[in-house]
């Protein structure tokens, strides 16, 4: 699902010079409404590429929380673990075996031919740091991107109905400022939470669903 998202935007990150570093392991499910948790991550996506710098990397990461051990004991294997991870890799979670050849290409999102010749430099799938959460089983997923920060006491009410950010941090308006507002009624109603920090290095948006 969030590789799809990424498809979505690929003209506008085109347009803009942006890219996207997509982190997803293999198999990594959640129960949800797809249709309702897609327009979350859209809402959260139009908002990373908005408020983030011409040119720089968008990055999302998705995981299941307890999974940093997991992810310890491969590093600690040596590099053919590492290279074995990273073929588990997929753009959207789901699949139970590791891709291969073109399957592998269309599963971790990473075209081949003339198309990939045209989005390697807008997406691209890695194994990256996992993510930490309190509860083990929680699924974290969370969008990151590069802008100017987001002052404190309007972090407080980035998610109310109606609220916009400075038309100045954005580097593409529109919109009437009910995105997060919607994104956080769909994820409470699924039990989850979704939070925002962000400081001069970047933005970030949590969202965390229940196992």
């Amino acid at each position: 699902m969030l590789g799809q998202v990424v498809d979505e935007f690929y003209p506008t990150l085109t347009e803009q010079g942006k890219t996207v570093d997509l982190e997803v392991p293999l198999g990594l499910t959640a129960l949800i409404d797809g249709d309702k948790m897609a327009r979350v991550f859209n809402n959260v996506m139009k908002n990373a590429i908005a408020y983030s710098y011409e040119g720089s990397a968008i990055r999302i990461t998705a995981e299941r929380a307890g999974m940093e051990d997991d992810m310890d004991a491969s590093a600690a294997e040596g590099p053919a673990a590492a290279s074995g991870a990273a073929a588990k890799v997929v753009a959207a979670a789901g699949h139970t075996d590791a891709p291969s050849g073109i399957a592998a290409a269309k599963r971790a999102g990473t075209p081949s031919g003339a198309v990939a010749a045209k989005r390697a430099a807008v997406a691209k799938v890695a194994v990256g740091e996992p993510a930490r959460a309190k509860d083990a089983g929680e699924v974290i997923i969370r969008f990151e991107n590069q802008g100017d920060p987001i002052p404190e006491p309007k972090l407080k009410v980035i998610f109310e109905k109606f609220y916009r950010l400075d038309a100045a941090r954005a580097t593409n308006r529109g919109g009437a400022g009910l995105g997060l507002a919607i994104a956080k009624e769909i994820v409470t109603a699924h039990g989850g939470a979704i939070s925002c920090e962000s400081t001069p290095e970047h933005t970030v948006f949590t969202i965390v669903l229940p196992a």
